[in-house]
């Protein structure tokens, strides 16, 4: 199952700064987001 790719949040170990920098973007993008949590 290492090789499937898993829909988790969770980043991959090996991560690029473009990718950490997109990463980073979708969190802050989400926590401005008004997301209807309970």
């Amino acid at each position: 199952p290492s090789a499937t790719p898993s829909p988790t949040p969770t980043p991959p170990a090996k991560l690029s700064v473009s990718d950490r920098k997109r990463l980073f973007e979708n969190a802050m993008e989400e926590h401005l987001k008004p997301s209807p949590k309970p």
